[in-house]
């Protein structure tokens, strides 16, 4: 029986952002009733309290990641997922230090958020500078999905042909499959291969 690999990107997709934006808003007296990444990223270019989103995440990915929690449901899958002897791979678009400043190891706070929240000697983990590397990384693992928030990864054009693509979001989308959580993306996989 073939091994089923499972790509998975990390930033909105395993980790959820939602407490490290509240937080990071709150200690600059930006109060906001529903937050969200969009809403973040517009404020933080449009608020004095900011200087722009690449601070705002910096702050967000570097320090404020202790704040963050796992996607409702991620456990559940990840349990599935191993006990089905699956080949997880973590591709994340994501550089060593921020544009904005070398003051957080972007790399490293991850890590230790991964190492405090999933079994992370069961996932291969690749950082990537590039939305092209990302794609050139996916390619070379040949994941049967792969499992991201952001559409630009599954429309650049040299997104591999043979992954099957699962959009991580509330918003549907008509060409892409699109499941908001983590137990719908495990019954997909579960009905759609044979153990």
């Amino acid at each position: 029986m073939t091994q089923i690999k499972i790509g998975i990107d990390l930033d909105n997709t395993i980790i959820n952002y939602h407490n490290s934006f509240k937080k990071y808003l709150r200690e600059r007296r930006i109060l906001l009733k529903n937050i969200n990444k969009e809403k973040v990223k517009f404020i933080a270019n449009n608020n004095s309290k900011i200087k722009n989103w690449t601070e705002a995440q910096e702050e967000i990915y570097g320090k404020y990641i202790v704040f963050a929690k796992l996607f409702k449901f991620f456990e559940e899958f990840e349990k599935f997922a191993l006990n089905k002897n699956m080949k997880l791979y973590i591709v994340s678009h994501k550089t060593k230090y921020s544009q904005f400043s070398k003051k957080y190891n972007l790399h490293t706070q991850s890590n230790k958020w991964i190492k405090k929240n999933i079994i992370k000697d069961k996932y291969q983990i690749f950082y990537v500078n590039t939305i092209n590397e990302k794609i050139k990384q996916i390619a070379k693992i040949k994941p049967n999905y792969f499992i991201d928030d952001l559409l630009e990864v599954f429309d650049n054009k040299n997104f591999p042909k043979n992954v099957k693509k699962i959009h991580f979001s509330k918003t549907k989308n008509e060409k892409i499959l699109t499941l908001n959580n983590w137990r719908k993306i495990k019954k997909y996989i579960e009905n759609n291969e044979t153990f």
